[in-house]
């Protein structure tokens, strides 16, 4: 039983998925999102604990939902969450911000990740790891008020109960939606202390989002608690910079990319001015046909 090969392990990574994986790096262990709403996903264990989980909740919590089951039912020195495609590099010597790739070979797995022991002694150097944030030319709230699927609105409300529940985070969250660099996928290895008051903050709020929302009548849209999470990180790692936090920032790896998103990424890499000026530009257009959008629903 899965519950007692990883009843307590030094580094405990998820590898969130949702259907079937190829790549499992070392310290991961493949967990499926969502287990009490598909078929089981061969090889990985379930989002699905008897000390709780948010499993029927996926469609609103995507990988949040593996983020909960681990909070709940793992234990470990070292709590992290990872993707089936997108995983953390561990070569210091990578200075991209992302690699995208269609595979790795034998050598750059080994390059990339690391062995075990490696990539642990990595990890005790620091309190937390995350993955290097994307300069978006824009703020992260007008990023995600631009983004497809995003409502403005609910990170509104979402900062709202933010600041209510938990106002030691209030600032923090004005200077990490103020400024333009953005931390994506809900990504990062955290030592035990900081994990475990990171999920109670975060689902805490989400709870009380949930609610609010409710109360109002209203639905939530398939993957906004997901998405609010992701801001939600960022608000976190700028709160722990003002304490004694030891943070270090490596490498993404995008694995089973496109030719057309590895072309992209070689055109305009990310950080680059020419990647800035037409996220940008595609930013701002996109705001513009959300707001007509919206204007066009009130008519």
């Amino acid at each position: 039983m899965w519950e007692e090969k990883y009843a307590a392990q030094d580094v405990l990574i998820a590898l969130c998925c949702h259907n079937h994986f190829s790549l499992v790096p070392p310290l991961c262990v493949p967990v499926q999102g969502g287990a009490r709403l598909n078929p089981a996903v061969e090889g990985a264990i379930p989002d699905i604990g008897a000390k709780g989980d948010i499993s029927t909740k996926n469609h609103t919590y995507c990988e949040l939902t593996v983020l909960y089951f681990m909070w709940k039912n793992l234990f470990a020195k070292y709590y992290g969450l990872c993707h089936y495609r997108r995983f953390f590099c561990f070569d210091e010597s990578v200075s991209e911000n992302y690699l995208a790739k269609r595979t790795l070979k034998d050598r750059q797995l080994q390059r990339y990740f690391k062995s075990e022991m490696e990539a642990i002694c990595r990890i005790r150097d620091c309190d937390v790891l995350i993955p290097r944030p994307e300069d978006m030319g824009m703020t992260v709230l007008e990023h995600y008020s631009a983004a497809k699927g995003h409502w403005k609105e609910d990170l509104k409300l979402f900062v709202e109960v933010l600041s209510a529940l938990h106002p030691e985070l209030t600032q923090a969250a004005e200077e990490y939606l103020s400024q333009n660099k953005s931390y994506f996928c809900n990504m990062f290895i955290m030592s035990s202390d900081y994990f475990q008051e990171y999920c109670r903050l975060l689902f805490s709020s989400l709870e009380e989002f949930d609610r609010r929302k409710a109360a109002a009548g209203e639905s939530i849209a398939a993957r906004t608690d997901g998405y609010l999470g992701e801001r939600f990180l960022g608000i976190y790692i700028t709160f722990l910079r003002k304490k004694d936090c030891r943070i270090v920032e490596t490498a993404r790896i995008d694995l089973e990319c496109s030719l057309k998103k590895r072309i992209l990424y070689r055109l305009f890499p990310p950080e680059s001015r020419r990647r800035l000026w037409i996220k940008k530009w595609v930013g701002q257009l996109l705001a513009k046909l959300h707001l007509s959008s919206a204007k066009e629903a009130l008519r």
